[in-house]
C-alpha cells in the first residue's frame, strides 16, 4: 500500500511541474491597462504591438495580450500628438516557477507570454506618455 501512495505522490509532482505555470495561471493571456490623462481630457490613442493594433478613446481600460513585444502608443490629446514605446517587464508571478518548481514550467509561461506584463496605468499629458 505504501508503494502505491509513493507512486501517486511522484505522479502528482510530475504533473504539477509539467502543467502548472504560475504566471499563466495568475496573469492569464491578457491584462488590463488603464489609459488616462492628467486632467481627464478626452482623446484618442492607437496601440500597436507585434501582432495587433488597438484604436481606443482616452480615458479607458483596454485588454491587451502579453508577450507581443513593446507596445507602441500614439495619442492625440487637445490637438497635440504624443508617442512612446511601452516595454514589457518580467512579471513577479514568474517567481512562483523558480521557488516552487525550479523554473521548469517557465517553458509554458514563455509560450503564452504570461511571464511578461505591461504597466497597469499609463498617463498622457503635457509631459508626454508616462507609466
Amino acid at each position: 500500500m505504501f508503494h502505491n501512495y509513493k507512486i501517486s505522490l511522484i505522479l502528482v509532482a510530475i504533473y504539477s511541474m509539467t502543467f502548472c505555470s504560475c504566471a499563466t495561471i495568475i496573469n492569464g493571456f491578457t491584462q488590463p491597462i488603464n489609459f488616462s490623462t492628467y486632467d481627464n481630457t478626452r482623446g484618442t490613442c492607437k496601440l500597436k504591438d507585434e501582432e495587433r493594433e488597438y484604436d481606443i478613446t482616452v480615458p479607458s481600460v483596454v485588454e491587451v495580450s502579453h508577450g507581443n513585444g513593446p507596445l507602441e502608443v500614439t495619442c492625440l490629446i487637445n490637438n497635440t500628438n504624443y508617442s512612446r514605446y511601452i516595454p514589457e517587464h518580467v512579471s513577479n508571478a514568474i517567481l512562483g516557477n523558480i521557488i516552487l518548481f525550479f523554473s521548469f514550467p517557465y517553458i509554458i509561461d514563455t509560450m503564452t507570454g504570461s511571464y511578461q506584463e505591461y504597466p497597469s496605468e499609463i498617463f498622457i499629458g503635457e509631459e508626454g506618455i508616462r507609466y
